[in-house]
C-alpha cells in the first residue's frame, strides 16, 4: 500500500514535469526539485540498477537524476511513466513496456515515437543512421498530416547523414498501391524538396514479391531503426530496434466506433516493439531478401548494366 501511494505521487509529478515548458531560472529550479522528489519515490520502490536496466541508461544517469544534477528528457520521462505504471499494475499501463514471456514489450503511440526515438527533442543528438520503413497494404498516413511532413523535413534538414528508406509494393498488375500513392504525395510535398535525396524509395514489383520478403500481406508496417554509435550508447548497446506499426479501431459497448481511437484521446496507430531476442537475425533475413530483389530489379534495367 505504501509503495502504491508513493508511486501515485510520482504520476502527479510526471504530469507536472511534462507540462513545464518555461526555461527561466525559477522554473528550472522548481523542475530540479520535482525531479529529485520524483526519483526519491521511484527509487524507494524500484532499485536504481533495475531502473537503469529497464530504461537502457547507466546507473550514473539515474544517480544524476536523483541528485537533481540532470533532468530526464521527454522520452525518458515517458519511459519512467511506463515503469511506474507497470509497478502499479496492468490497469495503469496505458502504453507500457509490459512483461511477456521474459521480455518487456513496448507499446507506443505512433508516429511521435518514431521522432522521439530517432533524435532528441532539441535536435542536438541524432541516434539513428538509417531507418527502413516497410509498408504492405498500409499507406503512408504521414502524407495526410502536414505537421508530420514538416517535422520530417526539419529532422532531415538538421541531420544530413540520416537516410530513410521506404519499401513498398505495387499491385499484382503493377498499378499503385495505397503505400505507393501516399509515398508519391509525400515526396512531392514542397516542404521536402530540399531533403529529397535522404528519402530513398524501394518499390517492390508486386504485393506477392513483397510478402516473399517475409513481411506478410497485411495492414501493418515495420519501422527498422539502425542506431549510430551515439544511439547504441543511448539505448543500452543495441544495434537496432524494430517497431510494428498497427492501425487501431475503438470498440464500444455498441460495437465498433465510427472513428479510430483518436476520439478516445488515443492514437489511431500504435507501435509494438519487437523483443530484442534474435532481432539481428531477423533484420539480416529481411535485408538479404531486399538486396536480392534490388539486384533483380537493377539487372532487369539495361541502363544499369555495365
Amino acid at each position: 500500500m505504501q509503495k502504491e501511494k508513493s508511486l501515485e505521487g510520482v504520476l502527479e509529478l510526471l504530469d507536472q514535469l511534462q507540462a513545464t515548458v518555461s526555461r527561466d531560472v525559477t522554473s528550472m529550479k522548481h523542475r530540479q526539485e520535482q525531479t529529485k522528489r520524483m526519483m526519491a519515490a521511484i527509487v524507494e520502490a524500484v532499485p536504481p540498477a533495475d531502473i537503469a536496466r529497464r530504461l537502457g541508461v547507466n546507473q550514473f544517469t539515474v544517480a544524476r537524476w536523483s541528485n537533481g544534477d540532470n533532468a530526464p528528457r521527454k522520452i525518458q520521462l515517458d519511459q519512467l511513466r511506463r515503469l511506474v505504471q507497470v509497478e502499479l499494475g496492468p490497469a495503469r499501463a496505458k502504453f507500457t513496456a509490459a512483461p511477456f514471456e521474459g521480455h518487456f514489450i513496448g507499446v507506443y503511440p505512433a508516429v511521435d515515437y518514431f521522432f522521439e526515438r530517432v533524435a532528441d527533442a532539441d535536435g542536438n543528438h541524432l541516434y539513428v543512421s538509417e531507418a527502413y520503413v516497410f509498408k504492405s497494404l498500409l499507406g503512408f498516413h504521414a502524407a495526410d498530416e502536414p505537421e508530420t511532413i514538416v517535422h520530417l523535413a526539419n529532422l532531415l534538414t538538421d541531420n544530413t547523414s540520416l537516410r530513410v528508406h521506404y519499401v513498398y509494393p505495387l499491385e499484382f498488375d503493377g498499378s499503385e498501391t495505397k503505400a505507393h500513392a501516399t509515398y508519391r504525395e509525400m515526396v512531392e510535398n514542397e516542404a521536402l524538396k530540399n531533403v529529397i535525396g535522404q528519402l530513398i524509395s524501394h518499390p517492390i514489383s508486386n504485393v506477392e514479391a513483397f510478402a516473399a520478403l517475409g513481411l506478410g500481406y497485411t495492414y501493418c508496417g515495420y519501422f527498422v531503426l539502425i542506431y549510430n554509435e551515439l544511439g547504441k550508447k543511448q539505448y543500452g548497446g543495441r544495434d537496432l530496434d524494430i517497431l510494428v506499426e498497427i492501425p487501431c479501431q475503438a470498440y464500444t459497448n455498441n460495437g465498433i466506433s465510427g472513428n479510430p481511437l483518436q476520439e478516445l484521446h488515443y492514437p489511431d496507430y500504435l507501435f509494438v516493439e519487437l523483443p530484442q531476442k534474435d532481432l539481428d537475425k531477423l533484420w539480416a533475413k529481411w535485408m538479404g531478401a531486399l538486396a536480392r530483389v534490388e539486384s533483380v530489379k537493377d539487372n532487369s534495367n539495361p541502363g544499369n548494366q555495365q
